[in-house]
């Protein structure tokens, strides 16, 4: 159901899907949003502990700042947001490695 729902763009029952835990439609509503080049709901997802909606922020960050080279600021704001991200998911990475060992 989430496939067909993607495909539809019917981005709104792929969220009330994924607010009741469906997993399929979380990764298909992930596609979606990044497909669209969406992101503020990516980093919203990301920073509410989502890590592969923060994986696919930095591919969307990525493709913004190839797309938007003319506006230098804009640039500037896309990297440091990458680094920022880069860093928040090295930290992750850790605590998830500290709790493991422990």
């Amino acid at each position: 159901m989430a496939d067909v729902l993607a495909e539809q763009g019917r981005v709104e029952e792929l969220r009330a899907r994924t607010d009741g835990g469906d997993q399929r439609a979380s990764r298909r509503l992930l596609d979606v949003v990044e497909n669209q080049g969406q992101a503020d709901e990516l980093r919203a997802k990301a920073d509410a502990g989502d890590q592969r909606a923060a994986y696919r922020l930095v591919d969307v960050l990525a493709r913004l700042r190839q797309i938007r080279v003319h506006g230098h600021s804009t640039v500037s704001q896309t990297l440091d947001t990458y680094c920022d991200l880069t860093k928040t998911l090295s930290s992750h990475a850790a605590e998830t490695i500290d709790v493991l060992l422990n």
